[in-house]
């Protein structure tokens, strides 16, 4: 990386997202017919909060930094990486060492312990201090007519806005409420939040990527930067829900399923189109220099692909069954791919060698295509009534509903397969990166 400071987070977040899939293959695998009885029950839901802490959460918003770090000055407040890796730490611990009940919350799942609750509250302020340091040169970017920049730009005003509802939401909740009503209520509105800046920064990655592929940023539509404005303004919007009725109302849910609809996934399929439209117009005496490793195409295509996916379900509607982590999944991990072909990038411009470039072409197919299996084995499943956070298959006997949780089982390992290889070399790279600047 360019920075030093950029460098750091980028290795902090690899460093999650390598944890977290590992407590992902735990979780998958308990939930598949061939695997289910190698992994304890109790276990399970315990791994799950690891899984979606560190894998989503932590991974999402380190890499978040990254780009924040990468697009614009500000203060590199070198204590707040060491702080986050502290939390996370933390986090780990009140996994493993069994204390504190396991709460299977939407968003943000959580070990109902001071441990895990302290760890988590490090990572937020080092996060927090992040959108501090960088938030001047968002603002006078936001719109930006390079829209990677400004989609990077509203990505840290959301996240502003993310930690405010964050503070407002614990003062706002009572403590003496069951833990599930708790915690769903202090995390369900930051989480929809988090979502939105997920989707500007999925925006800003795909521009990034399609860089790499045509060699040269796309001529963009007039009225896209304005475009790029929704994704705050429908952060801004979700912020006040709490004011005005309880979050788990039906009413509030509405509301937040109307404000994503619109405010999050018209816009992102607007770019996605304009992206799609520009990918044969280049400069093509760039493009073998900007895309060296050819990943950005797959990067893209199958980043666009998983997205639509999950998009597709949300919009066809859901209950309380599989289907809502086969919709997560496809918004949340399209993102992940995205972020692992850039990274290639990322560490290739910053004149490093990759360690097994061949395995480099094809981490993205196996990871991507193993998320494909995962997504239309949950969603199948769910559609035939297969319950969420559910240890084992004694609920069903349906060969079809088996079949899919096979198909799934099978795309978690593809998945995890594809995760350790990109944290494996990425690592590989840095070390030797690394001593040869000793």
């Amino acid at each position: 990386m360019e920075k030093r400071y950029t460098y750091k987070w980028f290795v902090l977040a690899v460093l999650f997202l390598g944890i977290g899939g590992g407590f992902a293959f735990m979780v998958g695998m308990s939930r598949t017919p061939f695997g289910y009885k190698y992994f304890p029950a109790d276990a399970l839901h315990r791994t799950l909060v690891a899984h979606v802490v560190l894998a989503i959460l932590l991974w999402l918003l380190s890499f978040a930094v990254v780009l924040w770090s990468k697009t614009f000055k500000g203060a590199e407040l070198n204590f707040t990486r060491p702080l986050a890796l502290f939390g996370a730490l933390l986090i780990i611990l009140a996994v493993l060492l069994g204390d504190g009940k396991a709460v299977i919350n939407n968003y943000v799942p959580t070990i109902d312990t001071p441990l895990f609750l302290v760890g988590l509250t490090l990572f937020y302020i080092a996060f927090t201090l992040n959108i501090l340091a960088y938030l001047r040169g968002a603002l006078s970017n936001i719109l930006s007519r390079d829209l990677q920049k400004g989609a990077i730009a509203s990505s840290v005003i959301i996240a502003l806005i993310m930690v405010l509802s964050m503070a407002a939401s614990i003062f706002m909740q009572d403590r003496n409420t069951v833990p599930i009503l708790y915690y769903e209520r202090l995390f369900w509105i930051p989480g929809h939040i988090q979502q939105v800046m997920s989707g500007a920064l999925f925006v800003a990655v795909l521009y990034a990527l399609r860089e790499r592929i045509s060699g040269s940023s796309p001529a963009g539509w007039p009225f896209l930067r304005y475009v790029t404005l929704a994704f705050p303004l429908s952060a801004l919007l979700l912020f006040f829900i709490p004011f005005v009725t309880d979050p788990l109302t039906r009413g509030a849910k509405i509301a937040a399923e109307t404000i994503y609809g619109i405010g999050l996934g018209l816009p992102i399929f607007i770019h996605i189109i304009h992206i799609l439209l520009n990918l044969g117009s280049s400069k093509r005496s760039t493009v073998a220099d900007k895309n060296p490793l050819g990943v950005a195409n797959i990067s893209l295509i199958l980043s666009v692909t998983i997205y639509t996916l999950g998009m597709a379900i949300a919009y066809s509607g859901f209950g309380n069954d599989l289907r809502v982590p086969a919709h997560y999944h496809g918004a949340v991990t399209s993102l992940t791919l995205a972020l692992m072909g850039l990274s290639y990038y990322m560490i290739k411009e910053n004149k490093a060698r990759i360690f097994a470039e061949r395995i480099a072409r094809v981490q993205p197919v196996i990871y991507g295509l193993g998320m494909v299996f995962f997504i239309l084995g949950l969603f199948v499943s769910g559609l035939l009534g297969a319950p969420r956070k559910t240890y084992g298959v004694s609920f069903t006997s349906d060969p079809v509903v088996l079949t899919a949780l096979t198909v799934m089982g099978i795309g978690t390992l593809l998945a995890v397969i594809g995760g350790i290889l990109f944290v494996f070399y990425t690592a590989i790279t840095l070390i030797k990166e690394e001593n040869r600047s000793v």
